[in-house]
């Protein structure tokens, strides 16, 4: 009884610091974000030298793409018959 009190107690005391390094390191993989800003960065500098078009206007494209694309395939995996459904 009294250790779930103490428990209680140093989860409430805990900094917010700890608690965003806790959230972070749980939802939040920095590896997968910097392998997705280095890989739009290269696509968007190939588009831009061979287009000739402005990188940072190359770069929002690809980045909105990549978005796009990654909420029709999780929509996609989650219908049925789907990668996550497989009735």
């Amino acid at each position: 009884m009294i250790s779930r009190i103490e428990h209680s107690w140093l989860n409430q005391d805990m900094s917010k610091i700890e608690k965003l390094k806790q959230l972070l390191r749980h939802k939040f993989d920095i590896r997968a974000f910097v392998i997705g800003v280095s890989i739009a960065l290269l696509i968007s500098g190939l588009i831009s030298f061979f287009f000739h078009c402005p990188i940072w206007m190359t770069f929002f494209m690809v980045i909105f793409s990549m978005v796009i694309n990654g909420f029709i395939a999780e929509w996609e995996d989650n219908q049925p018959g789907g990668f996550n459904n497989p009735d």
